[in-house]
């Protein structure tokens, strides 16, 4: 690329196509200040193929990748600023930018995520192919290629619903609790449909504002004639706004035909829910569901709470399973005292606990902001033996 240089801090991204299976071993960057930067290389739906963590240096350099590239179309490249404390830049072009811009004859960069005005970070790609060591006879076979449907959903956790913003609290992401793998699995969830350890690209962390983490969620496809089949389910991340998002930051993808399904959410100390009807899920472009909207159709009978003009999960289901219990066998408050140390209950502790259902990161039993109080709330406030059951099949 050629053109006017300047330095750039925006989280964009580098199109290419790799007409072959290449080895991208090198790049030259151009950096303002000191330190660690994260290069990373997805797919064109967002799945991570390499990532690495390099000290670079103030000023120009050849940094060593040795990323291995498969064949493919619109696989995307970049380099994360990955200081929290001062913003290190890297440098971008943004004027003369004409693409594509052959690799070779191995690729072509045909693009970015800022324009084709725009050519941003990696420079000078040194590329190889991989060795040969030894080749086998070659069988035809024949492979049935799904590309997959695609969710873009959105819904609001009562616990860390702020009413008065419109928006989640992000607390969990600013006090650095949230894991980088999914919790579900560890907690009992069993994953369908190739979900489950998905790891979270650590870029999106720095995200403040409306677009901030608040923390890991359950995306599921179900039967459209039997909903209490799940087909597919997806570990994903839901921000500040609602918006749910897969872990490198785009719409979660199912890797199933095109068809009807039911789509239903679900949260470690939430309530979820469903879909009234199956939606149709086609390749091609995300699905679009508001869970936050009351017009939007639920399973069953008051299966998200009302909060002003909003839905919400209902928070305080504590041990992940099916009801909101306070009293009885399985209930949901005797955890939160548990959590605390079990004799104490003006003690707290802080962490990222199922117990916390405010999930502010402190769990609380009595006091200012505990985690009882709501358990006893979302059954109806005056009864102790009502439940609250989960509106899924």
């Amino acid at each position: 690329s050629s053109g006017a240089q300047n330095s750039s801090s925006v989280r964009q991204w580098t199109i290419f196509d790799a007409y072959e299976p290449f080895i991208l071993e090198s790049v030259k960057v151009y950096a303002t200040g000191n330190g660690d930067r994260h290069f990373a290389l997805v797919d064109n739906v967002g799945n991570l193929i390499e990532e690495r963590y390099v000290f670079v240096a103030d000023g120009t350099q050849t940094v060593d990748l040795d990323f291995h590239v498969p064949k493919g179309v619109n696989h995307r490249i970049t380099a994360f600023d990955d200081n929290t404390e001062i913003i290190l830049q890297l440098h971008r072009d943004n004027s003369g930018v004409s693409y594509p811009y052959a690799i070779g004859t191995l690729g072509s960069i045909t693009g970015s995520t800022g324009g084709a005005g725009f050519y941003y970070y990696l420079y000078d790609w040194h590329v190889s192919t991989p060795d040969l060591v030894k080749e086998s006879a070659r069988t035809m076979v024949l492979a049935d290629v799904t590309e997959g449907v695609e969710v873009s959903a959105s819904a609001f956790l009562n616990g860390p619903y702020v009413e008065a913003d419109n928006l989640m609290g992000d607390a969990l992401r600013t006090q650095g609790l949230i894991p980088a793998s999914e919790p579900y699995s560890a907690l009992g969830y069993s994953h369908v449909g190739g979900g489950g350890g998905e790891v979270l690209m650590p870029s999106l962390l720095q995200v403040t504002g409306p677009d901030a983490i608040v923390d890991w969620v359950v995306l599921e496809l179900r039967d459209a004639s039997d909903p209490g089949i799940r087909i597919a389910s997806r570990s994903a991340l839901i921000k500040r706004s609602g918006q749910i998002v897969s872990p490198t930051g785009t719409s979660v993808r199912f890797a199933v035909e095109n068809g009807n399904y039911h789509i239903a959410l679900r949260h470690r100390n939430h309530l979820g829910c469903m879909t009234a009807a199956p939606v149709l899920l086609e390749a091609g472009a995300p699905f679009v569901l508001d869970l936050r909207d009351a017009s939007t159709s639920t399973w069953g009978a008051e299966a998200r709470k009302t909060v002003g003009a909003q839905r919400t999960l209902w928070e305080g289901n504590v041990i992940f399973d099916v009801a909101i219990k306070y009293t009885g066998s399985q209930n949901d408050r005797d955890p939160i005292l548990s959590a605390i140390g079990g004799t104490v209950p003006t003690s707290s502790v802080t962490g990222y606990y199922s117990e916390d259902v405010n999930m502010d990161g402190v769990v609380r039993y009595t006091g200012n902001m505990n985690d009882r109080d709501p358990v006893l709330v979302n059954i109806g406030g005056t009864v102790p033996t009502n439940t609250r059951q989960q509106q899924l099949p």
